[in-house]
């Protein structure tokens, strides 16, 4: 029987390929994909899609894939910290004694690489899964990932991955009827059972227990609240990705399109954007103005406009209002707007102006009245460039 390559909601590997061209003996590539049998076809060219990178150094072969990744992202986020070691922030992590992490150029450094990430503390414990696909790499490799299953199928069913949220990544296909021996409530759809006693638990509520038991955040092992027996958490999830992929009777056609599958046809700089992005300024509504309160119209103006970095202009370059920058003094001097010149939006300008015309008009009225100007708000005015 042919085995079932999977994970808790489908399949989402990541691969190592093998060249196999004699003038780049040993050159590997470290991709991600949800459909392997497909994506190997792409690399030596016998479909569409494949990366730009394996162009020259075909053909190729697929020597192994980790799989056992929950979400498509933190697929993605393992296939960066494997292909750029050096500038992951989990580098400090995976520090070797006998070897210094650097980018896999080869077969052999990217198994290197890749054992000393999984001995880290960040993925030893979790429920990953190392498939080589060549008998000659499975006896030369296994032995050395003493912290992960090791498996040799050269023929081989998958299941591809679909993309769910993160609190649903371990449900159940049908509500439980039991009642929680922790929170003594009725069990979750999210749910596990301890593989000694098989006694049901929220999956919540059991990995708090261990977590407590071992005092770490992330549960590790401990012992399990019913029959008292040592549990093993990377067991405990290993188990329940097993039980879920045979709930689903069929495994799906690897022809079906969905998000996952679109990932691994994007060019890598484009795919790492989804991990590496920073969060994007939104601008916001248009100010709205209030008759009769200018100081308000003016602290609303500061509110309410987006401060964003001024990138370097020329001066004959047209400018978008878009990049407005408040720049506040903190020396006493009178704050400035800074607004960057467009036919466009000069009524901004306009509506400044007269603003700070009726800001001086209140500001004689009360100085008139006995208030000096000394104690008056020094952020009253504003001076436009």
């Amino acid at each position: 029987m042919q085995p079932i390559f999977s994970g808790p909601k489908g399949l989402f590997a990541v691969y190592c390929l093998d060249s196999l061209n004699p003038q780049f003996k040993n050159k590997c590539y470290i991709g991600y994909t949800p459909t392997p049998k497909k994506r190997i076809r792409q690399h030596n060219r016998e479909i569409s899609g494949g990366a730009r990178k394996t162009k020259l150094h075909g053909p190729w072969r697929m020597g192994m894939f980790v799989s056992g990744f929950p979400t498509h992202i933190s697929a993605l986020k393992f296939e960066y910290i494997w292909t750029y070691p050096t500038d992951s922030r989990m580098v400090g992590c995976i520090r070797s004694p006998l070897i210094t992490p650097k980018n896999p150029n080869s077969f052999r450094d990217a198994m290197q690489m890749l054992q000393m990430i999984l001995a880290s503390p960040i993925y030893e414990n979790q429920p990953l899964k190392i498939n080589f696909l060549h008998y000659d790499l499975y006896q030369l490799y296994s032995s050395t990932f003493k912290t992960h299953q090791t498996f040799y199928s050269p023929d081989y069913l998958t299941e591809k991955g679909c993309t769910v949220p993160g609190d649903q990544v371990y449900q159940r296909q049908s509500p439980q009827s039991q009642t929680c021996v922790l929170c003594q409530q009725q069990i979750s759809q999210t749910m596990c059972r301890c593989y000694k006693c098989k006694t049901e638990f929220c999956m919540k509520c059991l990995a708090q227990s261990l977590a407590e038991q071992s005092s770490t955040l992330i549960p590790t092992s401990g012992k399990c609240p019913e029959c008292e027996n040592d549990l093993s958490w990377k067991e405990i999830l290993l188990r329940t990705q097993e039980e879920l992929i045979s709930e689903r009777a069929q495994v799906r056609p690897e022809t079906e399109n969905n998000e996952a599958e679109q990932n691994e046809d994007n060019d890598e700089d484009e795919r790492f954007d989804q991990i590496l992005k920073e969060p994007e300024f939104i601008q916001n509504e248009p100010v709205q103005f209030i008759q009769n309160e200018p100081i308000n119209q003016q602290k609303a103006l500061k509110d309410q406009i987006n401060v964003q970095k001024e990138p370097k202009i020329n001066q004959n370059e047209e400018i978008n209002v878009q990049n407005v920058q408040i720049n506040e003094q903190k020396t006493g001097e009178k704050p400035k707007l800074l607004i960057r010149k467009d036919p466009n939006y000069n009524f901004l300008n306009e509506k400044m102006m007269k603003i700070n015309q009726q800001i001086k008009e209140e500001q004689n009225k009360l100085i008139g009245g006995g208030i000096s100007a000394e104690a008056l708000s020094k952020d009253a005015i504003i001076d436009i460039d």
